[in-house]
Order: C-alpha cells, then sequence, then structure tokens
C-alpha cells in the first residue's frame, strides 16, 4: 500500500501501518516458503536423476568372444577387456590377429593385425593381451586368432 499509495499510507493509523508491514513480510515469508519448498522437491528428484543416469550407462553388456579354436593347444589365453571409453562410445568390431610364437620359449614375439577391427582401443586391447598367450614351446610357429567386442542390451551413446 505504501508503494501503490503513499498518501493513503500516510494516513493510516499506527496500527494499521504495522498491520500492512506484518502482511508485506506474510506474503515474502509465504513466497520464501513456497520457493524453498519447490527446491526442496527439486533436490529430491536430483539424485534419482543421478542414479537413473549411473544406471543408464551401465545397462549395456560387453562381450569379449574368442572361439575355442582358437585357443586350441594354448596353454594361457586370456581374453582382452573391453576398454571402458570404447563402451562408451559403443565401439564394436572383429578382428584377426597372427601370433608370431617364439619356438624357445612358446611366447608370442610379435602380433600382426591381418584384420582390425575399425577401433584403435579395440585392436590395441586385443594385441596386449595376445602378448600373455604361452603355448607348448617347440609345437608352433604361429597362430591366427579371431577376437570379437560386442556389445548387447541398450547403451548410451556419446556420439
Amino acid at each position: 500500500m505504501q508503494d501503490e499509495n503513499p498518501e493513503a499510507f500516510a494516513k493510516a493509523t499506527a496500527s494499521q501501518r504495522n498491520q500492512i508491514s506484518n502482511c508485506r513480510r506474510h506474503v515474502q515469508l509465504v513466497m520464501r516458503v513456497r520457493f524453498l519448498y519447490r527446491m526442496k522437491t527439486s533436490l529430491k528428484i536430483f539424485p534419482l536423476v543421478l542414479a537413473l543416469a549411473f544406471v543408464s550407462s551401465i545397462h549395456a553388456t560387453d562381450i569379449v568372444r574368442i572361439p575355442a579354436e582358437y585357443k586350441k593347444g594354448a596353454l594361457a589365453s586370456p581374453d582382452p577387456e573391453y576398454p571402458m571409453k570404447s563402451q562408451h562410445l559403443g565401439y564394436q568390431g572383429q578382428g584377426i590377429y597372427r601370433l608370431v610364437i617364439n619356438k624357445k620359449t612358446g611366447m608370442a614375439d610379435e602380433i600382426k593385425v591381418l584384420k582390425t577391427t575399425g577401433h584403435r582401443e579395440l585392436d590395441a586391447s586385443a594385441v596386449m593381451t595376445l602378448l600373455n598367450w604361452k603355448f607348448q614351446p617347440g609345437t608352433i610357429d604361429h597362430r591366427d586368432v579371431l577376437i570379437v567386442f560386442q556389445l548387447t542390451g541398450w547403451s548410451r551413446g556419446l556420439h
């Protein structure tokens, strides 16, 4: 009332002015409470949204598959890991790699990429793992290996 009609506010008695001030404070308080209530509702929803974003990003299942015929005769043949970055970007593919085996140690001296997966990270993971394969010394001089990197289920692409 003071801002809208200064003359009427000046003519008002002290008790009326006090009521007007109290009313104004009440309105301000109600507005603050409404704002805080809306904020609390938003803040209650935030952890749920955050949890859903986390769960949805890990919903896809990664599969790295090496058919059994390629592991035949190997003493140690660990599977490569699916690189996290490649999973998030939705990279998939299959590659063929040639292991050149040292006849004295049975370990791979060299890995050649015969067919790339199409993604450098997947090929690097395969090559680094194939260097850890071990065969009976003197039994084999090379081996071609097929490795399949595949994502199943829903994945959240970041392209």
